[in-house]
């Protein structure tokens, strides 16, 4: 088999579709990337720190970029899929461009959305000014270094909500996120690291801390930095007169009605398919529960789907962090070498 005769398409340039193609390329294929932002990187660009080593997401990012900038490797951006087909073998596939690609192999790292914190009107997204998501704090620490109000003061108090969108009867996502639990103790570190006088408060369900140090990273938290925490759902969140958001909630553990005043109030924000990957998954038939892709076998083929010659890569199957994804992108690096070995 020769390498360089093979043509493989990676839809999605964030870090699992970019680790996927510069393994690929390395091993002497060539590939194209379709990406339909005006930039690659994924949701890696907007985050500030990663857990569990606050290590610069910027770094990362620029890690990823320089390894994708491979001669065996094109990067098509500002460009979505419009149709995907397989036909004698091969594919056939259309870009919102009208550019026709027939590549031999096509590798699904479409990724992931935030969960819409809209949905959720009781915690006031988008009514009260100083109710914020995640993935917005992050931007803050990446853009201003220090988290403020929406008229510019520090926070004395910051509520973070664990679990919105994820673990959630009401909205039709069963399933955990993964990342929301250390995500809300790394955040609340971090503003207590650059806010020492802003006391933050986390509301949970249960802390699932299943990564190697997060469980010490949540001990740290409370030892080290102070941070508090409710084990709770909260019911409500409502502006007070003064701007404050007052949040009620229920201690579980000592069955006793909480309620807070808060600054700000950060939403943990789950992870759902990406429009992309439920407009595909259901279009291919490979859709599993949620919109996610679907793959052959969760344990020995988790890497390719149903279709011959099609691969996943990373959270187009389901929530998962930036370290599993980028084990997974190498995985299906491996699956899509061996599938040219056979074939």
């Amino acid at each position: 088999m020769n390498e360089n005769s093979k043509q493989i398409v990676v839809v999605g340039g964030g870090p699992g579709g970019l680790e996927t193609a510069s393994m690929l390329a390395r091993m002497g294929f060539d590939v194209e990337i379709i990406e339909k932002e005006d930039v690659i990187g994924g949701h890696l660009n907007q985050y500030y720190q990663l857990f569990p080593n606050f290590r610069d997401a910027g770094e990362l990012t620029q890690e990823l970029k320089e390894r994708a900038a491979h001669p065996k490797i094109k990067i098509s951006t500002g460009e979505s899929l419009l149709d995907l087909t397989r036909n004698d073998g091969k594919f056939e596939i259309l870009t919102s461009k009208r550019r026709k690609i027939n590549p031999d192999a096509v590798v699904m790292a479409t990724g992931f959305d935030p969960f819409e914190a809209e949905r959720k009107e009781e915690f006031g997204y988008g009514v009260y000014p100083n109710v914020i998501t995640s993935i917005e704090l992050e931007k803050m620490f990446r853009e201003q270094g220090k988290v403020t109000t929406v008229d510019g003061r520090i926070p004395e108090r910051v509520g973070i909500v664990h679990c919105v969108g994820s673990r959630d009867e009401k909205v039709g996502n069963f399933y955990c996120s993964r990342i929301c639990c250390i995500c809300g103790v790394k955040q609340a570190i971090e503003i207590r690291k650059h806010h020492p006088e802003t006391r933050v408060t986390n509301f949970y369900m249960d802390m699932r801390m299943s990564g190697q140090y997060f469980e010490e990273l949540y001990r740290q938290s409370q030892e080290r930095w102070g941070v508090y925490y409710v084990r709770g759902r909260i019911s409500e969140a409502a502006m007070t007169v003064d701007g404050k958001i007052r949040v009620k909630a229920e201690d579980t553990l000592i069955a006793k009605p909480v309620t807070l005043s808060v600054d700000l109030l950060v939403l943990m924000v789950g992870i759902e398919a990406s429009n992309s990957t439920k407009e595909f998954s259901k279009r291919l038939e490979i859709e599993s529960d949620y919109g996610f892709f679907r793959s052959r076998d969760r344990h020995s083929e988790d890497q390719e789907s149903p279709v011959d010659g099609l691969f996943l890569a990373g959270t187009a199957k389901g929530p998962a962090s930036i370290k599993e994804t980028l084990a997974d992108a190498r995985a299906t690096a491996g699956k899509v070498w061996e599938y040219f070995q056979n074939n």
